[in-house]
């Protein structure tokens, strides 16, 4: 399918990138590790 508009790139990549991104952010926030338990300097 070759696309005529943006519509087209809007519904195949841009709409999953931003849901993947929006369950990813997610799932860090509850999940996340916290602090290091080693500082980094």
């Amino acid at each position: 399918m070759q696309p005529t508009n943006g519509v087209y790139y809007y519904f195949e990549i841009i709409l999953p990138g931003a849901v993947l991104g929006l369950v990813v952010g997610y799932a860090t926030q509850q999940y996340g590790q916290g602090k290091a338990k080693f500082p980094s300097s």
